[in-house]
């Protein structure tokens, strides 16, 4: 099949060259000395001799060099529009149907010169920009990857139907040390800055413009499914139907170093840096605003893959699902940061909207506030069904219904984490969770919790899950159904307690820990602070004992507290804090 496509390649362009001997930059010239072999590469200076690559199949395994500056103004003398890629098109068979053309398999050397005012006008047309296809990835049947290095582009206008990019349509071969300032359309699919499709290597690359298309559209790369992006930046302003991303649209192939500074703009499924990954992100960052109709992330918009050390710093406004770094999360994400404010209506939080991976070591400290009555909104995960691990969030968090310091709604794992913010809603509302039906363990709440009606916790609004080892220390300001630790309690409470002051206006369901409870769930060795709570004897569960006995020792000791790999205190001064804080006695 490759031979086939090849021989009609050469067919066609033949009569290509024949038909237009006469015109413009389509002539054939001859290069500007070189013998187009890897140490005497074809010397290219003029705008003719550019062209000229890809007149003849032929030359698409040579190598080829940058000798001058080349403007390829449509303007001036001999310059057109082109009306598909200049160097390795794709070609059109009997019934006008793009099939794949010869790619480009050689290399060319730019030595950072620049190629100005490329214009193509092509918006039928697939594997649309300089080059239509660079590299080849089955190589024992097609000669030698394609290489393009050091070529910068200015100026250019690229207008396709699917795979478009300024620099190449599809990419499988390699680019590096390449950019591109360009305003890049497609009708449909697969539409970046540089290059449309990528499953070879594109290494230490830029982007500026516009870039605007359907769906995969990318301030660099539209569509990466197995390629390899590295230390590259994209500072384009992208936007489209669907999957938008700052740098890449969709990836399941391996992002690291890269960042993206743009605003970012689409219908549904953006993110700062990639909208889908299914691959992997390390070490990559977003500095531009964010926003979408639903599933929104700061740096991605849904993720299935695993995603370390990576940062967002922008704004994020969305809809349902909305993240300062992720929309929706399956997969690992490890050591990373959010610090935007983040708008969203339901399951939206300060890093991530809805979680059903692993998120550990990371944390937000962005306001995260709701739109239209918002539920399940937290300061780190608006919904949480799988693990949080050693992670924390400092922004306030309001909304609705289900609101968290930490996350809005749990039916997961929380442990080691805490939420130093405030929470504010009407219903559901705790300094850690809003509605917990998971596990909460090993965790704890400094912030104000304020609820305008009913079920209001210092570190959960509702529990109907297990909570041990955790303590709040925020004040409570409620209606009714609230205590300093929990609002409502129907299930377990284990080595617990809360010291922060509980205002009500109401008289049912109040108390220094818990406020309402229902069933027999169980409150086993827990305490209130009875002088700072405002309640001296009343809670559905636990003990209420005045702050001297609360800052000793024994106390806990005599309730089976481990103060060996769980707690520490500084007794007199202070009441029991988890070992993993890592704080003394001299922090106090």
């Amino acid at each position: 099949m490759g031979a086939s496509v090849k021989t009609k390649a050469r067919a066609f362009y033949c009569i290509c060259v024949g038909l237009l001997v006469l015109g413009g930059f389509a002539q054939a010239q001859p290069f500007a000395g070189g013998t187009g072999q890897a140490g005497d590469p074809y010397q290219i200076a003029t705008a003719e001799q550019l062209v000229a690559v890809g007149s003849d199949p032929d030359l698409l395994d040579k190598y080829f060099v940058l000798v001058a500056d080349i403007d390829l103004d449509p303007n001036l003398p001999g310059g057109r529009v082109f009306a598909e890629a200049v160097i390795a098109p794709d070609i059109l068979d009997a019934n006008g149907v793009d099939v794949p053309g010869v790619a480009f398999t050689g290399a060319l050397d730019g030595r950072n010169h620049v190629i100005r005012n490329l214009v193509i006008a092509a918006p039928t047309r697939y594997a649309v920009g300089l080059f239509g296809r660079i590299g080849i990835r089955d190589v024992g049947k097609w000669g030698t990857p394609g290489v393009v290095q050091n070529v910068r582009l200015e100026g250019a206008t690229v207008a396709g139907y699917e795979a478009v990019g300024a620099l190449a349509g599809y990419n499988e071969g390699t680019i590096l040390n390449c950019s591109a300032n360009a305003s890049v359309t497609g009708e449909r699919d697969y539409i970046g800055g540089l290059v449309g499709y990528n499953t070879g290597t594109i290494t230490l690359s830029h982007t500026e413009g516009n870039v605007h298309g359907h769906d995969d559209i990318g301030g660099l790369v539209g569509f990466n499914p197995t390629g390899v992006i590295t230390q590259c930046s994209s500072a384009s302003l992208p936007g489209g139907s669907e999957s938008v991303g700052g740098l890449v649209g969709g990836s399941s192939g391996h992002i690291a170093a890269c960042s993206s500074t743009g605003i970012v703009i689409g219908g549904r499924h953006v993110g700062g840096l990639v909208a889908g990954n299914g691959g992997s992100i390390v070490s990559s960052f977003t500095t531009g605003d964010t926003r979408s109709g639903e599933v929104t992330g700061g740096l991605v918009a849904g993720n299935s893959g695993p995603i370390h050390d990576c940062h967002a710093y922008g704004d994020v406004l969305g809809a349902e699902w909305t993240g300062g770094l992720i929309g929706i999360n399956s997969g690992a994400v490890h050591g990373c940061t959010a610090s935007g404010d983040v708008i969203g209506s339901e399951e939206t939080g300060g890093l991530v909207g809805s979680n059903s991976g692993t998120i550990v070591n990371s944390h937000a400290t962005g306001i995260v506030d709701s739109a239209l009555r918002g539920e399940a909104i937290g300061g780190l995960v608006g919904s949480n069904s799988g693990t949080l691990a050693d992670s924390y969030a400092t922004g306030a968090a309001n909304g609705h219904e289900m609101i968290g310091g930490l996350a809005g709604r749990n039916e997961g794992v929380i442990v080691r984490c805490y939420a130093s913010g405030d929470a504010a809603s009407i219903e559901q509302v705790g300094g850690l969770v809003g509605r917990n039906r998971g596990s909460i363990e090993l965790c704890y709440a400094t912030g104000h919790v304020t609820n305008g009606d009913d079920r209001a916790g210092g570190l959960a609004g509702d529990n109907r899950g297990a909570i041990a080892q955790c303590y709040a220390r925020g004040g409570v300001t409620s209606h009714e159904t609230s205590g300093g630790l929990v609002g409502y309690n129907t299930a377990s409470i284990t080595a617990c307690y809360a010291v922060g002051r509980v205002r009500v206006t109401g008289d049912e369901g109040v108390g220094g820990l818990v406020g309402g409870a229902h069933g027999n769930p169980s409150t086993d060795s827990s305490f209130w602070d009875a002088d700072t709570t405002g309640f001296a004897t009343r809670s559905n569960g636990g003990t209420g004992l005045h702050t001297a006995e609360l800052q000793t020792a024994q106390t806990y000791r005599d309730a089976g507290w481990d103060f060996v790999d769980t707690w520490m205190i500084c007794e007199g001064t202070d009441y029991p804090r988890l070992q993993w804080e890592q704080r003394t006695c001299e922090d106090e």
